[in-house]
């Protein structure tokens, strides 16, 4: 593309030489042509009968014909510029979608509040069990190696070192079970799991939530964002935005929009072009990806009670980057209701900075809100999960010849 832009500017540049000179010799008098004539034949000290006329009439035919040409070469070199132009912009498009789906794939868990903090801290208590028991099964085992005399020492020792098992916080979340059924209501019926299974499918919960995260994670990092890259690094932009168009974004982009400022956050007297937005995007994809590089550092298997536990509040972490939640109310039905929901705040920004950039080929923008980007519903019940899924009935059940 940098080439295509050196073309026009070279052609452009010949435009303008070639378009002062024919208007100068078009619009010049005889009289000044001979004076400006005589002059440098006095200074280059020569003597000459060139008709001034026929110079004037040479210049012109010479000057006309490479503005002609200029003209149309600028024409190809501008067409040739926007056919790549677009080429790359739906590169970017294409790879930024390929990440869109990625981040689709990245679980969420519910943490905020005392209750969620309290099953946090089950489920970090469970682990440490884990880890006590494979301890203390660890100095069971020695002991049976070592010589039958020295089993008494060893023994009445091991009763110092033994790690005891804590069911504290276990209890205290029993309890809280046990005196609110509601929490323990099935997704899709009036049923309510019993305390013990509701107990066991926390964990489960949180051992899924766990695992799909690290998986997500890697994918993330073994990800080849050298085609993004590339597609941005060799898109250039020839022009910044018109005031005009920026006033035409910002109408659909408002600032007062939550989240906005993560999305667009220029104002109106700021120097933005195409080129800037197709950097945000990447920009973005690669800050998760060196935050996640960063802060994981230390875990290696998260099958070790120690670093599962570790991954946990790392996880958490990085998906209060990526998720959001808000409340919606529902006036016709009832204003009174509140709908919490969660939205991919990573995938509302780089989409919409997605739209802004494809707005340089439909000239047309438009805000995705994050309704677009709610995760649906989902829970674990008797040791599996269930999902809210939703289907139009002529997609699943239609005929799929119809017109």
């Amino acid at each position: 593309m940098h080439l295509r832009i050196k073309h026009v500017e070279k052609a452009l540049g010949v435009i303008f030489t070639m378009f002062i000179v024919f208007t100068i010799f078009s619009f010049i008098s005889t009289e000044t042509m001979l004076y400006v004539g005589n002059a440098i034949e006095y200074k280059l000290g020569i003597h000459s009968n060139i008709d001034v006329e026929k110079v004037r009439s040479f210049i012109l035919a010479i000057s006309s014909g490479v503005l002609g040409s200029a003209i149309v070469a600028m024409i190809f070199y501008i067409n040739e510029y926007n056919s790549e132009k677009r080429e790359k912009i739906l590169k970017i498009v294409r790879e930024n979608n390929k990440l869109q789906k990625i981040y689709r794939e990245i679980p969420f868990l519910e943490h905020e509040g005392e209750y969620y903090k309290l099953e946090r801290l089950y489920y970090l208590e469970y682990l440490d069990n884990k880890r006590k028991r494979k301890s203390n099964e660890a100095i069971d085992k020695f002991v049976q190696t070592v010589p039958r005399k020295m089993k008494p020492k060893i023994r009445e020792y091991n009763k110092k070192i033994r790690e005891i098992e804590s069911f504290k916080h276990r209890n205290k979340l029993k309890e809280v079970l046990e005196n609110h059924p509601e929490i323990r209501k099935r997704r899709f019926s009036e049923d309510v799991i019993e305390v013990e299974q509701k107990l066991k499918d926390i964990l489960v919960k949180y051992d899924m939530y766990i695992d799909k995260m690290m998986e997500s994670i890697k994918t993330l990092k073994g990800y080849d964002y050298e085609e993004l890259k590339l597609c941005v690094e060799e898109y250039e932009s020839v022009f910044n935005f018109s005031k005009a168009k920026k006033r035409k974004i910002l109408k659909f982009f408002n600032p007062e929009i939550k989240e906005i400022k993560r999305i667009y956050p220029y104002a109106l007297n700021e120097k933005v072009s195409s080129e800037i937005i197709a950097n945000r995007i990447y920009t973005i994809h690669k800050r998760l990806v060196k935050k996640i590089d960063a802060h994981m550092q230390n875990i290696e298997d998260i099958n070790k009670s120690g670093e599962r536990s570790e991954a946990l509040g790392l996880f958490l972490l990085f998906q209060n980057e990526i998720y959001g939640t808000d409340i919606k109310y529902i006036p016709k039905v009832n204003p009174e209701i509140e709908i919490q929901y969660v939205y991919n705040i990573l995938n509302m920004c780089v989409d919409n900075l997605q739209w802004i950039l494809f707005g340089e080929l439909s000239n047309r923008y438009e805000y995705q809100s994050q309704e677009y980007y709610v995760r649906k519903g989902e829970s674990v019940e008797y040791g599996s999960m269930t999902k809210i899924i939703e289907m139009e009935g002529k997609t699943a059940y239609g005929d799929i010849y119809r017109k």
